[in-house]
Formats: structure tokens, sequence, C-alpha cells
């Protein structure tokens, strides 16, 4: 079910999303699009839409909570041109998780975990903001396999619709 409201919408429903904890400042670096990739020492072969998490500690706010939604496209060997993106130094045996179109929620608590894990979403949704000093309301369903901001449409009053 579909519910308009002034700048946005709700897409009611539930759904899991896969997410990674990430301590901070790296975890709000992610969110804030300034590191593009996460380094860890193991691949995954997980490919898609990827919650971030920010670990409880070090309890730097917003410690615990989910930031932000990305896309986790490639997943390889680091290199040395990789530090930057990384905003970290680099070991070998390393591995580079790009990340793109990192987008910011409202955050919300979650419970972190190692590796990749499964997080229930809020039953009212993410709250994604927009960029423009406001916020809209969706569900990933709205995800699936696209760009949040593709999917996002004004109708004939300005609102935004999906």
């Amino acid at each position: 079910m579909v519910v308009p409201f002034p700048g946005g919408m709700i897409i009611t429903g539930n759904r899991v999303m896969r997410a990674l904890s990430v301590r901070q400042p790296w975890a709000g670096w992610i969110a804030s699009g300034r590191k593009a990739i996460e380094v860890r020492a193991w691949a995954t072969s997980f490919r898609g839409e990827l919650l971030i998490v920010s670990s409880r500690r070090p309890p730097i706010h917003p410690a615990g909570c989910a930031l932000a939604v990305v896309r986790l496209s490639h997943c390889r060997p680091v290199t040395a041109g990789d530090e930057e993106a990384a905003c970290c130094s680099l070991s070998a045996g390393s591995w580079a998780w790009v990340l793109t179109n990192p987008r910011r929620i409202r955050p919300f608590p979650v419970r972190g975990r190692l590796g990749l894990y499964e997080v229930e979403l809020p039953e009212a949704g993410l709250v994604f903001e927009t960029g423009e000093g406001g916020s809209r309301i969706a569900s990933p369903a709205d995800l699936g396999g696209i760009r949040a901001e593709d999917s996002v449409s004004r109708g004939a009053q300005g609102e935004r619709i999906l």
C-alpha cells in the first residue's frame, strides 16, 4: 500500500536487508560518500544494496545505528591506488569492497554483528534523507536493483512519488 505525504511517500511492509557494521568515523564517511572503498580481510560474493551500521564502539554518535544504504558493486584485491578512496592505509592480502550510490537514512538502532548479517527494517520503512533539507519514507522494496533516486519523480503538485 502506498500513502503519499508532503515531500514523499510511505510504502508499507517489512523487509530484511543485508548489513555491515563499520566503526566510526568510517561509517559516517561511507554515508557521506567520502569513503567509497571498505577494506576487509575477507572477500564476499554478495552484490547489491547494503545497510551500513555504525558500531557501538567507539561510542561516537550515532553509535549502534543504521546510517545509510549503499550498493556493494564489486569486491576485489586492494591496489595501491585504493588508499585515498578507502581513507586508510592498506595491507597486502586485503579486499576492497567498492561501495557506490550512498544514501543517508534517518538512523535507527541496530545490534551489530561480525560479517554480513540480516537486519529487519522498521515496519514504517526507511527514511531516506533527500539532501534538500527534507526526507522521504520508503521500504527497501523501492531499491529492488535500482537506485532510489532513479525511482523518484514529481507529481502534478510537485510532491515526490516513486
